[in-house]
């Protein structure tokens, strides 16, 4: 039997949806001002071996491949645990550029998110 819709229209319409790949792009800039000298703080930031004593946020870190050219950081790659929110996260990240003394740019990939 039909429905009474008499004292209750209902109303008719058709929904359909679009689902698209949203692209997210976000630039962090952060300046703090460090009383130690450029060649100092490129040491320690540059010292991935040590990375777990530099950083605190680190627990575990391996080098997983080292670039041939000491001086150039492009393509070292390693993989990091660290926590973040109370919780642990293990992530590859790799130097995709690098200018010496001035800075270089990480890279890692999870879960379709490239940061």
């Amino acid at each position: 039997s039909k429905p009474n819709t008499d004292n209750h229209p209902l109303p008719r319409f058709h929904t359909s949806y679009l689902i698209t790949r949203i692209q997210i792009i976000m630039k962090i800039d952060c300046k703090i001002p460090v009383n130690a000298s450029r060649e100092a703080i490129w040491s320690v930031i540059t010292d991935f071996e040590h990375m777990v004593d530099n950083i605190d946020a680190i627990t575990k870190a391996e080098i997983l491949e080292k670039p041939g050219d000491g001086n150039n950081l492009v393509g070292l790659k390693w993989q990091e645990t660290r926590v973040m929110s109370s919780s642990e996260a293990t992530e590859t990240m790799w130097i995709t550029d690098s200018v010496s003394k001035e800075y270089y740019q990480t890279r890692a990939e999870n879960c379709g998110a490239v940061y």
